[in-house]
């Protein structure tokens, strides 16, 4: 049975909608009803475990009031699950059972019931109850709410929306390590748009920072879902390219600067060219490197390289630098 709180009361100071469910036997459930039939609740039952784990996981629920004895699993089972599972951790969780014996209550804490409210139920404390565990669950959210902001500011450059050069260089070493372990090379791209200075110098760094805030989403849109794409700083991006050899990682760094000298930059002023190009460095571990330090290095000399041949193309590093 759930139960859900269809709209912010001033008893329960709640700025959004509040939700319970609570798991019983009809004759529980009608007598909760009546003692909550004056409050601005809206009422929602299960009968079923399995049917209460998947109606929280859908979201929106705030407290279960749970009965220790159902159809298909007890409610101890329930409520492990549900603090296991994280987008359902920060749900409150009412016991609603006759057992007294202390060692049920104590199970019950290790698996995370928040409370406990014996048979018979009484109003007044339930209110109270419902109340203080709804708070709770606010504070939770909100909690939760500001380390996940706090977290992806620490992770994240906050001009492109990709990742920044400190968590690069953190993922980077995953990867290497695991590739290691797997024998699976990692390559890396070195990005760097051309003669961005003159973007900035001529059209002012709005435009730049737009310019690149663009080109994020256009390195991400060419990558795959397993791909690492990441601000390195000023104009410069990287791309980590797991499970990719050396001839694969070419063949995408030359995919990428066909698609940037194609793109046309909508950011950029109507009166000047829309076109801009790209130099791409490429470097594979652990062929080309035996470190990450030295896999960046190599691929940064493979960059430079592009820079020092004309620019708008992709240089490798190979055993030496070699031209796509």
């Amino acid at each position: 049975m759930r139960i859900f709180f269809d709209q912010p009361t001033k008893d329960f100071h709640m700025r959004e909608i509040s939700r319970i469910a609570r798991l019983a036997q009809p004759s529980v459930i009608n007598h909760l009803k009546a003692l909550l039939k004056e409050e601005p609740l809206h009422l929602e039952v299960v009968r079923h475990g399995k049917q209460a784990i998947q109606r929280a996981q859908k979201g929106g629920v705030d407290l279960i009031l749970l009965d220790v004895l159902l159809p298909d699993m007890n409610g101890f089972e329930i409520c492990r699950l549900l603090k296991e599972m994280e987008e359902t951790r920060n749900i409150q969780i009412m016991m609603v059972t006759s057992l007294s014996d202390m060692e049920n209550k104590i199970k019950g804490l290790e698996l995370g019931v928040d409370d406990y409210l014996l048979k018979p139920v009484y109003g007044k404390e339930l209110k109270v109850r419902i109340k203080a565990l709804l708070q709770k669950k606010a504070f939770l959210d909100n909690l939760t709410s500001n380390y996940n902001t706090a977290l992806n500011c620490a992770i994240t450059d906050n001009l492109t929306g990709l990742y920044n050069y400190a968590y690069f260089r953190h993922f980077l070493s995953l990867e290497a390590k695991r590739s290691a372990r797997r024998k699976d090379p990692v390559s890396l791209l070195m990005i760097d748009l051309d003669d961005f200075k003159l973007v900035n110098d001529t059209l002012g760094h709005l435009v730049g920072d737009a310019l690149l805030g663009e080109l994020g989403e256009l390195l991400t849109n060419a990558s795959r879902e397993v791909d690492f794409v990441a601000r390195y700083g000023g104009e410069e991006f990287v791309i980590a390219l797991p499970f990719t050899d050396a001839k694969g990682a070419r063949t995408c760094a030359e995919n990428i600067r066909r698609r940037i000298e194609d793109h046309s930059f909508n950011c950029l002023p109507s009166d000047v060219p829309k076109k801009i190009t790209a130099s791409i460095g490429v470097a594979t571990f652990p062929w080309d490197a035996s470190n990450v330090e030295e896999l960046i290095h190599k691929a940064d000399q493979a960059l430079y390289q592009a820079k020092n041949q004309g620019k708008n193309c992709v240089r490798a590093y190979a055993n030496g630098l070699e031209e796509l």
